[in-house]
């Protein structure tokens, strides 16, 4: 589904609520990349234990981009996944992030 996050759709995907657990949520690399290929290997095995929420970044895989590319900044990218939390009304998650989404981890 297409979620305004700060007035961008981006693209959110939960799965595995049914275990109630904190949520996983995988930041893929990029910037400009995606989670087609977590979804199709490793996503199907941890979605099985617990609850996982993709989130492909602005501007990345289904997500729309923004209006210029001032839009694209760490900064803005962490505000994203602060809107994200507050929209999936959760007060914690855990991070996994790959490539890209490991230094936007850390941030």
């Amino acid at each position: 589904m297409l979620v305004a996050l700060h007035g961008i759709r981006q693209w959110v995907r939960s799965a595995g609520t049914e275990h109630g657990t904190v949520p996983l949520v995988p930041l893929h690399g990029g910037s400009g990349g995606n989670h087609h290929s977590f979804e199709r290997t490793v996503g199907p095995l941890l979605e099985a234990q617990r609850t996982v929420i993709d989130h492909e970044q602005r501007g990345s895989g289904r997500s729309d981009p923004p209006g210029t590319p001032h839009d694209y900044s760490i900064p803005l990218l962490v505000d994203d996944l602060h809107a994200l939390a507050d929209w999936l009304d959760v007060p914690q998650g855990d991070l996994l992030g790959y490539s890209f989404g490991g230094g936007l981890a850390l941030d």
